[in-house]
């Protein structure tokens, strides 16, 4: 079953979900943000696809720009 939830800030699709872990694909539109998050019992990973990204981590910000090729 194909997982799709709607959010203001954009969409995420559930691409996987097993037991160890959760692949979703997350869609924010331009301008938006999402809401500052911590998780005690996981970890995420982030691979950036199209776009900029900024992160703030620990009060610093990072800027991330894909280079196609």
């Amino acid at each position: 079953m194909k997982v799709i939830e709607n959010r203001p800030w954009g969409k995420y699709e559930v691409l996987y979900d097993w037991t160890e872990c959760k692949v979703k694909k997350i869609t924010v539109n331009a301008g938006q943000k999402l809401s500052y998050q911590y998780h005690h019992k996981r970890q995420e990973q982030w691979i950036l696809v199209k776009g900029t990204l900024t992160v703030i981590r620990d009060g610093e910000e990072y800027t991330l720009n894909l280079i196609e090729v």
